[in-house]
């Protein structure tokens, strides 16, 4: 099916073709399909990267593409990156229209947003629900007249701690609004709003098709906590062309691992909460122009990050809770190209492991780092290359090479070694206190198969013996009670 069967109108379609897009996505064909045959609350389950942006942004412009008045809908976001990536893509589609939104998040200036509401006159406002409030408070944003409001990651607004900011919000609202909430997960708390809030809402819900077709190939690395960021820089060291989200359980962590991948000479940028939104901007831009290949992130900070090209997605330990694995790993492998999801978990982790599994239908691959003989030899093969240039222009050049008049002092104090003295002292300069590290580690991995036996004991333990051990248990128990 094409967007032009979906009963868009032809100003629309012309922003879907500037854009190069022509199939939707499952969830934008149910979505657009739901919404423009009966306009009434909708409920939305899809995870990241499946294309609900479009999915409500397009069904929202053909209903106000004919009613320019201001505030007219109001999308909410959990994070600022989310709501400036909805804005754009809103612009983008809505092109040849004469709507126009504007973007309320913290972390910026009142002003420029006060006056791009006010002086421009907003048709739909994108934003964050703690600036949103604060600029009811004010009396700038008022939603009385509004027929439209969107909640877009919903679950993970309320893991944020937003549930009364949105019912707050809600209020503000007329009974006679529409809305439409998109979430990756249900959990109680979003039942608990759609059935207070939602009038009778139409429910689509699209299964990650990334993670049933095995598109992305999921392994698993065993090792001790301590030694969890010297399996990432063995993981990323294997794979010289990774271009890779890092997610780290804690802003702390992300400091720490951050800070150490680019001590080590690695190209890496941080990115958590904490930061700055010019900062935050800054690194976005040069992380999806791949001047740097490695993001090292927490899931809030990477929640409305569009980057669809990813080679690899890597997590230091589990994340609490199953859907996060999900949204994570469904970064990687899109656009049908193969992708890799690599977990370096510690064995106090292996109980989330398991709800993975099941909750995917599949073992994840249980595999060993690569080995420090293979790590070293990687490590001297990857840096010949780099002086490949180097040795061609001095053999090519020999006499005329131009080098800085200070080597004298170099050839002085070396000029008596011997041609194989000169090359141990440079291998040694360059290499020995990386070798050195691979050799003290060497032991970073805890016996995945030691632990497994052990594990499978201890449940044939729990479970032998039958009703005779269960007899002897009940009757321990009741000599004791008695004594």
């Amino acid at each position: 099916m094409k967007f032009k069967e979906l009963n868009l109108s032809s100003t629309t379609l012309k922003g879907l073709e500037k854009m190069g897009f022509e199939t939707p996505t499952e969830i934008q064909r149910l979505t657009i399909t739901h919404l423009l045959q009966d306009n009434k609350d909708f409920v939305g389950q899809a995870q990241t990267g499946t294309g609900k942006t479009a999915a409500f942004c397009l069904p929202l412009i053909e209903y106000l593409k004919n009613d320019t008045k201001p505030l007219r809908a109001l999308i909410l976001a959990p994070t600022r990156e989310l709501a400036h990536q909805i804005a754009k893509e809103f612009d983008r589609l809505a092109y040849f229209s004469k709507l126009k939104a504007a973007v309320v998040v913290g972390g910026e200036s009142y002003d420029k947003q006060i006056s791009k509401i006010k002086s421009k006159g907003a048709n739909v406002v994108i934003g964050t629900p703690g600036r949103v409030i604060d600029l009811m408070k004010r009396k700038v944003l008022s939603f009385k007249e509004s027929q439209y409001l969107i909640l877009d990651e919903a679950d993970e607004m309320l893991k944020m701690g937003f549930y009364e900011a949105i019912q707050e919000i809600i209020k503000e609202f007329n009974k006679n609004r529409y809305s439409w909430m998109f979430s990756a997960t249900m959990p109680k708390e979003i039942k608990k709003l759609i059935q207070s809030e939602l009038k009778d809402p139409h429910f689509v819900n699209v299964t990650p098709k990334s993670i049933s077709k095995e598109e992305i190939e999921q392994s698993l690395y065993l090792v001790k906590e301590r030694f969890h960021l010297e399996a990432l820089t063995r993981l990323i060291k294997s794979s010289p062309d990774m271009y890779a989200m890092v997610f780290c359980q804690t802003k702390r962590q992300c400091d720490e691992y951050g800070a150490e991948l680019i001590g080590r000479g690695y190209k890496a940028e941080i990115l958590h909460g904490d930061m700055g939104q010019g900062q935050r901007n800054r690194i976005m831009t040069a992380f999806k122009a791949k001047k740097v290949p490695l993001l090292i992130c927490t899931d809030v900070a990477a929640r409305g990050i569009d980057v669809s090209n990813l080679s690899h997605v890597i997590n230091i330990g589990v994340p609490r809770e199953v859907e996060n694995y999900i949204h994570r790993i469904g970064r990687t492998g899109r656009a049908g190209e193969k992708g890799i999801a690599l977990s370096i978990v510690d064995v106090r982790d292996l109980i989330r492991v398991r709800a993975i599994e099941k909750h995917i239908g599949r073992k994840l691959n249980v595999k060993k780092l690569p080995t420090v003989d293979a790590l070293k030899t990687g490590l001297v093969e990857d840096e010949l290359t780099r002086m490949e240039t180097l040795v061609s222009a001095i053999s090519g050049k020999k006499e005329k090479f131009k080098i800085d008049p200070t080597f004298k002092l170099y050839n002085q104090e070396l000029g008596h070694l011997s041609k194989d003295d000169i090359l141990k002292l440079t291998f040694s300069w360059m290499f020995n206190r990386d070798l050195r590290r691979f050799d003290d580690l060497s032991q970073i991995e805890q016996n995945i198969e030691d632990r497994m036996l052990i594990s499978r004991k201890r449940n044939r333990k729990r479970g032998s013996g039958g009703p005779q051990n269960a007899k002897k248990f009940n009757r321990n128990r009741t000599q004791r009670k008695t004594r």
